[in-house]
């Protein structure tokens, strides 16, 4: 990871008069009272690492930092004491004993980290002369010589090249300081590494190459340069992607244009048989990649090892424009993945109203279904697609229409279970919302599928309060059971999984006449009431404890 500059890219003039005031130094660099007690020479200091507080606090006078300081009878607000190890020759030059003792070896070491990713030069060179080693990493592996290609410091890298750095070196995923290079556009580097004998196709620990990362970081010069310089078109990484892929899923139109110029196959497949087209109708906004790729024959029908064409991907994302762009450009609209799923299934999922009505004005059918007999009703339903299921209702869909497991769209709602807290007020209401627009068209409230669940054992199950009551309020029956024998208490419980739970949920239940001594009459489960779920040698998990106790508690109360 590369260390972000206090300065900024260009170093300042140190200003003496100015040098009280400054601010920018190791502690509100490293962000840790550790620091400043290593830099306190010859006292020892017991005071707790506090790693968030910074100089700007130190500077008042207000923290450990400057206590310890002021106890070591230094001055915390003169930068000689704090300011960067790379940042003031005269601070190495007047603790020359410190530094030869070993007292700021770890200091040194990240001290010459940031100085090489911020190039400072001569400060890397100073400390250089007090014994830091070129070839120390940090932070993810990174050497040195990582960290100056990356910043794109020619005059660092060529100084640690003589000192004799490892041009090869690896970091953790396996990249080259000529990787880092080409990901940000540096030439320079790159060219001197070439020079030094770097191998221009260059694998990391994923198989991808320089060109690779310069592809699809939108590098359009380091893309031409590595060209120039006999790096491979067409390499394929460790799942089969080009550099033509990657550029089509991150990068830009100028770097699919020059790959395209240049050799690159347009209907090369990944592993997984991902064409460029497939990631860039995946991935990008503007359909001016997908046009360029189709322009140079890309294959608009090209399926993936799941039947996913272009289109498909797509809609999946969501991707509006791209959408409408592979339509007039003549792709199949009702084509079918290998589950039967049309771009109008994937769409309905979370697609915008207007795009799902595109699709249906070019003649996507809407009463079509999958392998599994779902329609994309059952889709949008599932997925709280408020607009969408009221398009689909609007175009004459059924709302009662059941999938090869016999449930229908309320179903569907009523089954899925709440995201995490951020999101669920949002997603609550959309569900409630569509339950209520379902319902108002005429879904059936006791409707049971091929197992007779309800849509309210599924919301008892899901544990959605606001779904439960509003069933409940609209004639769904507290007591219906499935084929097994079980009530929506029965999976208000949990079957004795109380992730979800809520004794609100019971109450309810409980409060509008469910029956706490329903017996399930076949199964594994046979012959058990709701209470016996949760008696206390059931094995529930102590997270759950508190929770199980003040249900059977309420329960054992109903039942006596």
């Amino acid at each position: 990871m590369k260390a972000t500059s206090v300065q900024g890219s260009k170093r300042e003039a140190i200003n003496p008069q100015e040098d009280q005031k400054k601010t920018n130094n190791v502690v509100a660099k490293l962000a840790t009272t550790a620091v400043a007690r290593r830099m306190i020479p010859g006292k020892q200091c017991t005071l707790q690492v506090n790693p968030i507080r910074t100089i700007r606090n130190v500077a008042s006078g207000l923290t450990d930092v400057s206590h310890a300081l002021r106890a070591a009878s230094l001055d915390p607000v003169k930068g000689v004491y704090l300011r960067p190890l790379y940042d003031t020759r005269s601070l190495l030059e007047t603790k020359k004993s410190e530094l030869s003792a070993g007292d700021f070896s770890f200091l040194r070491g990240i001290a010459l980290h940031f100085a090489s990713s911020d190039g400072y030069a001569t400060e890397v060179m100073l400390l250089r002369e007090h014994g830091e080693k070129a070839q120390n990493t940090e932070f993810g592996g990174n050497s040195l010589l990582h960290y100056a290609a990356e910043s794109g410091q020619v005059k660092l890298v060529r100084f640690f090249l003589n000192k004799g750095a490892e041009k090869n070196a690896r970091n953790q995923n396996g990249e080259t300081p000529l990787h880092q290079a080409a990901r940000n556009g540096h030439i320079r580097v790159v060219r001197l590494f070439l020079k030094e004998g770097a191998n221009v196709n260059e694998l990391n620990k994923f198989k991808a190459t320089p060109l690779h990362l310069a592809a699809e970081n939108n590098q359009v010069e380091m893309v031409r340069f590595l060209l120039n310089n006999q790096a491979k078109v067409n390499a394929r990484n460790q799942i089969g992607e080009t550099p033509l892929y990657r550029a089509a899923c991150k990068g830009g139109i100028g770097v699919v244009r020059l790959l395209l110029e240049s050799g690159a196959n347009v209907e090369e497949k990944t592993g997984s048989k991902l064409t460029p087209l497939h990631a860039a109708a995946r991935c990008q906004e503007d359909p001016k990649i997908a046009k360029l790729l189709i322009d140079r024959c890309a294959n608009i029908e090209a399926t993936d090892e799941h039947g996913l064409t272009p289109l498909h991907y797509a809609a999946e994302s969501a991707r509006g424009q791209i959408v409408r762009y592979l339509v007039r450009a003549g792709a199949e609209i009702d084509q079918a993945d290998n589950n039967g799923l049309t771009a109008l299934h994937h769409l309905a999922n979370k697609g915008a109203r207007e795009d799902i009505e595109f699709l249906i004005a070019k003649g996507a059918k809407v009463n079509k279904v999958d392998s599994f007999g779902r329609t994309p009703m059952h889709y949008a339903a599932g997925m709280s697609n408020v607009e969408a299921v009221r398009l689909l209702i609007e175009k004459g869909l059924d709302v009662n229409t059941v999938d090869k497991r016999g449930r229908t769209p309320l179903h569907h709602v009523a089954e899925r279970r709440l995201p995490l807290r951020l999101e669920q007020s949002v997603v609550v209401a959309c569900k409630r919302e569509i339950a209520s627009l379902l319902i108002k068209k005429g879904a059936q409230v006791n409707q049971g599928d091929k197992d007779g669940l309800t849509s309210l054992h599924y919301a008892a199950q899901s544990g959605c309060w606001e779904i439960m009551d509003l069933l409940i309020r609209t004639g769904a029956d507290v007591s219906a059971k499935d084929t097994i024998g079980s009530t929506p208490l029965h999976r208000a419980v949990g079957f004795g999984d109380l992730l979800g739970v809520e004794l609100a949920n019971i109450q309810l239940l409980i409060d509008n006449g469910a029956d706490c001594k329903a017996v399930i009459h076949c199964g594994k489960h046979v012959g058990k009431t709701p209470i016996d779920f949760l008696a206390p040698s059931s094995p529930i998990g102590s997270i759950f404890e508190e929770k199980r106790a003040a249900i059977y508690e309420y329960l054992q109360g109903k039942m006596s």
